[in-house]
């Protein structure tokens, strides 16, 4: 154990100064009340499209993720209807909000356009819509209790053709999740995270899934076409090239260009 903290200390500490990732403005968002395995209906005006079918109303979940029908309500696996899990667990504590915004000069779309666009340069996405949900300073359900705390968002941003998931990490304190990732409600069409043990969780505000041009703490999945399937054997994350201190990948990303 000692070893192991050790090494995840001089993972983090030889990167260089790289802040993690912040957190859309959430101070005008509608607060959603968090009880225990409770979901709340969103709707939208543009559908969110998922594995080629659109959906105008999904359920926000207190346990850290969102479903497409109003069914689910704890966290038990697998589920047979299209979900998105930024951090899916047994949360029992602290603030939920919701706010979709459908002005594409507001600062919140452009920064949405350039997170996209960083892991997706050839979609030249233009979001028309983004609905962001905040999981903030909440806790898991644990019978010996405990205070630490994580903070996440799930965005969810369209163009009325193709849709994205971000996921924002701005703190995590505690884990494992039960699962992070996204799935069409068929087990052969998921996107999944590899590392949920401690030490990926304690990097997961410092990675990304995409190293040449992403940002920290930041993951960004296409979720609209109707072909994608599971990346065998599931996602990896990457520290972003601005937080490394070696040039070989900078140049590997150059040529990849």
């Amino acid at each position: 154990m000692i070893y192991k903290l050790t090494t995840l200390y001089v993972i983090l500490h030889s990167l260089s100064p790289c802040d993690t990732a912040t957190l859309y403005d959430h101070s005008s968002a509608t607060p959603l009340v968090l009880l225990d395995d409770l979901t709340h209906p969103i709707t939208v005006s543009q559908p969110i499209i998922i594995h080629g079918g659109g959906y105008s109303t999904f359920y926000v979940s207190d346990n850290g993720m969102i479903t497409f029908d109003n069914s689910f309500l704890g966290t038990s696996w697998p589920l047979n209807v299209p979900w998105i899990a930024p951090f899916g667990a047994d949360i029992t504590a602290g603030d939920l909000k919701s706010q979709t915004i459908n002005d594409p000069t507001s600062q919140v779309i452009i920064t949405t356009n350039s997170l996209v666009n960083d892991v997706y340069p050839d979609d030249s996405f233009l979001a028309t819509e983004i609905t962001v949900v905040s999981w903030l300073d909440v806790q898991r359900f644990s019978l010996s209790g405990g205070s630490e705390v994580n903070s996440f968002q799930l965005v969810l941003a369209t163009d009325t053709t193709k849709s994205y998931a971000i996921f924002l990490y701005e703190n995590i304190e505690w884990y494992p999740p039960d699962v992070i990732g996204i799935s069409s409600g068929d087990p052969g069409h998921n996107y999944m995270l590899c590392n949920t043990d401690k030490s990926g969780m304690l990097l997961l505000p410092y990675q990304s899934n995409f190293q040449c041009s992403a940002s920290p703490g930041v993951i960004v999945l296409r979720i609209d076409t109707p072909s994608w399937t599971q990346v065998f054997p599931c996602i990896n994350l990457y520290t972003p090239i601005e937080c490394l201190p070696s040039s070989g990948v900078r140049d590997r990303c150059t040529v990849r260009r």
